[in-house]
């Protein structure tokens, strides 16, 4: 077997062991196929000029941004940043604001505001629960720096030394980006439906330019209960149940388009709102997203010959008196697809669709519009729309501004997880939790190799059972192969593989796997309920690798129906979760399912869910794959197995073998370039950032899968270590362990030769053991810090904390750190570097702009110096480096320059000049580009040392996409562009011990190499 196969996972004990540091951290720990709480809930939500319906959510508080103005670049190239912000507590305690709470991140950069925010005070003091506070927030940024800006908000009221001492919360951290959009949103129709009372809807309104068109239908004016109300088209219940209710939007038909409504209700458990396509004006036809509040769930639906059809559902439970968004798209080809969503306003949209369906016989063009019904008595019960929005291409944009009169959002997301208090910063183990417990069946795989799955091995007391059907040992394609259920490819394509989970049957029940695949694009891995013994019937829960898709599938007599589809892409090597539940009541069958990444947070509703009112018998329990396009060597690897007769099944709690190799392509492909090659990393989660190289001239890389910007989104997936060996041209790749907000952003390594790692979502540090491939740990740091850089010095280990204002040393052997505040508030620290008894940093908050070092030998003292005596906003110290005479040297961001102290001649706190670089500060700006890539940041560097001299000084720059060289001699600039001006070289510049030049390609998910000649 593939060493692939054991790529992503750890011993049981390394993460039950991790459980156990996170519960000591107020960190909610690793339940595989459960819920996970984070330190610090992220969220990174899009906002438009005008949208003032954006937020990140947090456990106890939303960020509402909104009216977004990106003026135009001064001489300079500055361009003025302002927008609103609305903090709301939605907790239960009175939480703190400052205004010092936020800032713009670009590149992982900050920024600071230019002003205090208006109105004075408007965003400072307490807030009371249900309380909210809004204020302008003006930034000044470099024109580069825009499209890349995120807002990000940091609690620092709640500190890193509040937390250590046990008084306070894990610190709020949300980053949310901003992207500028045109003036027009693209809209074909659109309705704010802010005007005068009337009864019906009239002539729409909107602020965007958009041609306003009459409703007609229900909204014509000839319905006393479809009315503008207080800026609110209010549809009211029509006094019958079953009514359908339909207004339509203008005269003109449309064969497809994309619908967005946003509303809230007065009630629920009686109405159904809904936005329909091509619906007749007798409303005897149409497509529909419903949101049928009786029954819990989102619907698409499709009416024709005067009866109405489900097409497909799944679980949606909404509250009355709270804004929703509801998108129905219908893309016309040869056949109709029909795909929906809906989320509660202030969430960020959904990036799939929560259903998709496809439909044969389409329904022809016809009127769009919007409206609802009520399946139970409502009486004086409405829908009150605050915008409508159709386009014919393309999704259809939120309306420029909403309806007054509209009831605040009711927050949901992630819950912030509370830090429990520590009594010292010694990370200690509590009890681990115990898993499991409710399930009838459960595997983890964990026993000798041998063809066939043979009889199931758990931890958790649950009797065993012998595997069948596929799993009985007479097929070579099925093994036990290191601790993995291996289900290999058939040799045959839509070869139906299943493996029976014993002999028992069941007609309910509850299924989780955990699963990864060798390759996608061919393959189906699924779980089974309700199979007969001879595979020609079953309830299944299928990830269609080759389109992209989860399905529920239902085959009877021989023939496979799919059910439902909704879109989910799978990468290879990676673990998923996959649960399939059926429920048989009343003569109907109910069957939901859902996907997700390993790591992640298990979705709180079913992804598909539909009814069958022919139910299957029942019968077998298991699991299996297929493909349908030829996969020779390729496999499923199961490494849980569960089934439960009552409730959800659990996670399994057996023994996981340490993680080896995963896997890449054999030699990656070189492309040369002016004597650059690039190596693609392909295979693993992506977005290289930090490199470290070994001793043997191996390049080790963090992969973390997204980019910090400065935080990750809340639902990235653990990222991965990797190992490029260039005497091979092999790329080994190690998961994380299995815990929230794991990716790995910085490594370096230590005298033994293990590497560290720092993981920033959930503030904690790692060691892996290169020799034994495996994990040794990972222990947190005080929570929300965000630890970023790294270095050892004199057996410590230090980082700094970027998403605070100190730098950190952890001790690692016995596992302790201790916090040191830097002297300027809003530093946020990002590249460090040691060198005997200082410690070197920078401080990359743009209103701090400073280099700094701290004394081991004098007390740990941070003595700061100034760059520039009046720093320009774009001047963001970003990584460091030391010189042979143990100078720093910097790069700073967008400012695009090297930047160089020389301790001796400076004043710490004081700059000695009344403009431009402080005493002792030289500053060298890097040549334009000329290669036609957009913006600059100098971002990596490396020291190239020869003699006790140093020769140059190697950079990257992130936007411009180069790599070069400065040689401090003749303060000349040599650069070269690589082929791509995405490919994003970033924070990891680095040489080896031959001098060849290597750095990371974050965009490009590829390492480059610069070989230096003579």
């Amino acid at each position: 077997m593939s060493p692939a196969k054991r790529a992503l996972l750890l011993s049981l004990s390394l993460l039950l062991a991790v459980s156990a540091l996170l519960l000591f951290a107020g960190i909610a720990g690793p339940v595989p196929g459960g819920q996970r709480a984070a330190a610090a809930a992220i969220t990174r939500t899009p906002i438009v000029p005008g949208d003032a319906a954006r937020a990140g959510i947090l456990g106890d508080r939303t960020i509402r941004l909104s009216n977004l103005v990106i003026g135009p670049p001064d001489a300079q190239g500055l361009r003025q940043v302002a927008l609103t912000v609305t903090l709301t507590n939605t907790g239960k305690r009175a939480i703190n604001v400052r205004a010092g709470d936020f800032a713009l991140s670009a590149e992982g950069d900050i920024f600071a505001q230019t002003s205090a925010p208006t109105p004075s005070g408007a965003l400072t003091g307490a807030i009371a629960p249900a309380a909210s506070r809004a204020g302008r927030l003006s930034f000044v940024v470099p024109q580069a720096a825009v499209a890349e800006a995120t807002l990000f908000y940091h609690a620092s009221a709640e500190s890193p030394e509040v937390i250590q001492q046990g008084a306070g919360a894990a610190p709020a951290v949300a980053s949310i980006p901003l992207v500028a959009a045109a003036a027009s949103n693209g809209n074909t129709i659109e309705d704010t439906f802010t005007r005068g009372n009337q009864t019906g809807w009239g002539t729409s309104t909107n602020n965007d330019g958009v041609p306003n068109v009459a409703w007609g239908m229900d909204g014509n004016g000839g319905r006393s209960f479809v009315t503008i109300s207080n800026n609110t088209g209010a549809f009211g219940y029509q006094g019958n149940t079953n009514a359908i209710g339909i207004a339509s939007a203008g005269t003109a038909t449309y064969n497809g388009g994309d619908s967005l409504v946003e509303f809230s209700m007065s009630a629920v458990g009686h109405v159904t709102p809904y936005v329909v396509q091509n619906a007749c004006s007798s409303k005897g036809c149409y497509y529909g997203a419903r949101l049928h509040t009786s029954k819990g769930q989102l619907e698409i639906t499709k009416r024709s010959g005067g009866s109405t059809h489900t097409l497909v559902s799944t679980a949606f439970v909404a509250s009355a008196n709270t804004l929703y968004w509801m998108r129905l798209d219908v893309s016309v080809g040869a056949s109709t697809t029909l795909s929906a969503k809906i989320w509660a306003d202030g969430a960020p949209e959904p990036s799939g669709w929560m259903l998709t369906t496809v439909d044969n016989t389409p329904l022809a063009a016809n009127f769009s519009g919007t409206g609802g019904s009520w399946d139970k008595t409502g009486t004086g019960e409405s829908i009150n729309y605050t915008c409508y929005a159709f386009a014919t291409s393309g999704l259809a944009a939120p309306c420029a501004s909403g309806g007054g009169g509209t009831p605040t959002p009711t927050p949901t997301g992630t819950a912030t997880a509370t830090a429990t208090a520590t009594p010292s910063s010694t990370a200690t183990a509590t009890p681990t939790p115990t898993q499991g417990g409710a399930n009838s069946i459960e595997d983890t795989f964990t026993r000798g190799n041998q063809t066939g799955w043979g009889t199931s091995t758990n931890n958790d007391g649950v009797p065993n059972v012998a595997w069948g059907m596929d799993g009985n040992g007479s097929l070579a394609y099925v093994t036990i192969g290191n601790h993995f259920g291996v289900y290999g490819y058939q040799g045959a394509t839509n070869t139906i593989g299943i493996a029976s989970a014993g002999t028992a049957t069941y007609s309910s029940g509850d299924s989780l796997v955990e699963f990864a695949v060798s390759a996608v694009g061919h393959v189906t891995p699924y779980v089974v309920q309700s199979a007969c013994s001879d595979k020609s019937c079953y309830y299944g829960a299928r990830l269609h690798t080759s389109q992209n898709v989860l399905e529920l599938a239902r085959r009877s007599n021989g023939t496979t129906g799919i059910l439902a589809t909704i879109p989910f892409t799978a990468a290879p090597n990676t673990f998923y979760w996959m649960r399939l539940d059926v429920a048989v009541s009343g003569g109907v069958a109910t069957v939901g399912a859902k996907v997700w990444a390993a790591g992640a947070a298990e979705p709180a509703g079913w992804m598909v869910t539909v009814s069958d009112s022919n139910p299957l018998a029942a019968n077998l329990s298991g699991t299996g794959g297929s493909w349908d396009n030829p996969g020779g060597g390729e496999s499923i690897d199961y490494t849980c197995y569960a089934f439960a007769t009552t409730g959800l099944a659990t996670a399994c709690g057996g023994v996981q073998p340490p993680p080896t190799p995963t896997p890449a392509p054999a030699t990656p492909s070189p492309t040369p370039v002016q004597g650059i090659t690039e190596y693609t990393l392909s295979g693993g989660v992506g977005e290289p950032w930090g490199t470290a190289v070994d001793a043997s001239g191996n390049v080790w890389f963090a992969e973390p899968g997204c980019d910090f910007a400065p935080t990750c989104s809340a639902s990235a997936g653990r990222g991965q270590i990797g190992e490029y060996i260039p005497s091979t041209g092999a790329v080994r790749l190690f998961m994380l362990p299995n815990i929230s907000g794991n990716q790995p952003i910085f490594v370096a390594f230590d005298g033994a030769g293990n590497l560290w790692f720092t993981t920033p979502n959930n503030s904690m540090i790692g060691e892996f053991s290169p020799s034994t491939q495996t994990f040794i740990g990972q222990w947190p740091v005080t929570p929300g810090s965000g630890p970023w850089d790294l270095t050892f010095s004199n057996g410590k280990l230090w980082y700094t904390e970027h998403l605070v204002s100190a730098v950190g040393r952890f001790d690692p052997v016995a596992h302790t750190f201790t916090d040191f505040p830097t002297p300027s508030a809003n530093s946020n620290p990002y590249g460090i570097v040691a060198s005997s008894n200082l410690i070197w940093f920078t401080e990359n908050n743009s209103s701090v702009a400073r280099v700094a070092a701290l004394d081991t030998s004098n007390g740990n003292a941070i003595s700061e110096y100034l760059i520039r005596a009046n720093p320009p906003n774009g001047l963001t110290p970003h990584m460091i480096a030391l010189d042979a005479q143990g100078n720093p040297w910097w790069t700073e961001g967008f400012v695009s320059a090297l930047g160089k102290l020389v301790p001796s001649q400076a004043t710490p706190g004081q700059c000695g000049a009344s403009s431009g670089s402080c005493v002792g500060v030289t500053e060298y700006n890097t040549p334009p580009a000329n290669n036609g890539c957009s913006g600059s940041h100098a971002s990596g560097i490396a020291m190239q040392i020869s003699g006790g001299t140093t020769t140059k000084i190697w950079l990257d720059n992130a936007l411009t996409a180069q790599v070069g060289s400065f040689n401090p001699a003749t303060t000349a600039y040599a650069m070269l562009s690589l082929p791509k001006c995405g490919a994003h070289p970033h924070d990891g510049l680095n040489l080896d011990a031959a001098n060849n030049v290597w750095w990371d390609e974050e965009f490009n998910n590829a390492l480059g190499e610069l070989v230096q000649s003579g």
